[in-house]
């Protein structure tokens, strides 16, 4: 918990008030619509919405008006998506109000060590909210599961499932390692500590894995988090140093694309942070445009009497 970040105060003209709850499919689907936002499948947005962490909505004479959410894994990963703000009440603070709130409520709740990221296409207003801008060289990168209407061809999986040529000596499991192993891969290859309660409770929210063992050991993996409706996320991609560059990393990535593209709606969009661009890139994943902005927050842990991320 941080105490430097303070709630904000909901302070608008008669008519307006905050729920702090999600709002229903019918008007998320709605203020997507007239604010101009790609649509999305509504059975998607059932699931989606239905696995929602927190989320604060603004109504205006009992009328929906403005909503934004966030997802996780309750443990280390948090991600703040869907907010929209209906054209006639934008302008008076809405949005700064509920991004705000929901960064306060991270640092209130979330455990020490996590994050939670953002993306932004007005980062000037994000900036007033207590979320920090994403500084090269990590970059935002996505892939998006497109909606085909009637009479258009239907949709192909664009990434192949890759070929395991990685030799006998690796394994491929589609699966998480426990905690332990998880957190010893992360320190070999010079990622932060997390506790190890918190890293078992994220894990168990993993939507799908993929790890490498070489002789019996864990030396790579990746997971998607989501929502299981709109939203994707990759996190936690790593490959012990003396594996890098044999093309365990490459596997990993494209199978975890594959994937995306094999389960997910219509609509429904994966994302990625990360330094390694063009090793995206290969994987079947694409910049983001430059005008959406990533973010970000976290919580301070402590190791040994020190302060790390």
């Amino acid at each position: 918990m941080r105490d430097d970040v303070q709630e904000p105060v909901f302070d608008f003209p008669d008519g307006y008030k905050v729920i702090y709850e999600m709002a229903s499919v019918e008007d998320y689907l709605h203020i997507r619509r007239v604010t101009g936002m790609a649509d999305k499948d509504a059975a998607a947005a059932g699931t989606g919405l239905s696995n929602t962490d927190f989320a604060v909505q603004i109504t205006y004479n009992d009328q929906c008006v403005g909503y934004c959410r966030v997802i996780s894994d309750g443990g280390l990963w948090y991600f703040m998506v869907d907010g929209a703000i209906l054209p006639d009440h934008q302008g008076v603070g809405i949005g700064r109000f509920m991004v705000s709130y929901l960064v306060y409520h991270f640092h209130q709740t979330a455990p020490p060590g996590a994050y939670m990221m953002a993306v932004s296409w007005v980062p000037d207003f994000v900036e007033k909210t207590g979320l920090q801008k994403l500084e090269p060289p990590e970059f935002g990168m996505y892939a998006w599961r497109p909606i085909t209407g009637p009479g258009e061809p239907a949709f192909e999986n664009p990434v192949a499932p890759p070929d395991n040529t990685l030799g006998d000596d690796y394994k491929v499991l589609y699966e998480m390692p426990d905690a332990d192993t998880y957190l010893t891969l992360r320190e070999s290859v010079g990622l932060g500590w997390k506790d190890p309660a918190f890293a078992e409770q994220s894990l168990a929210a993993t939507e799908f894995a993929v790890q490498v063992k070489y002789k019996g050991n864990t030396i790579g993996l990746m997971r998607i988090l989501s929502d299981r409706g709109l939203w994707y996320y990759i996190v936690d991609g790593m490959v012990a140093e003396e594996h890098q560059s044999t093309g365990v990393g490459m596997f990993i990535l494209k199978s975890i694309v594959h994937h995306f593209y094999d389960v997910a709606a219509p609509g429904a969009y994966m994302l990625a942070f990360t330094t390694a661009v063009r090793f995206g890139e290969k994987g079947g994943m694409l910049h983001l445009p430059e005008d959406e902005v990533p973010f970000y927050a976290w919580q301070p842990v402590s190791k040994n009497g020190g302060t790390q991320p």
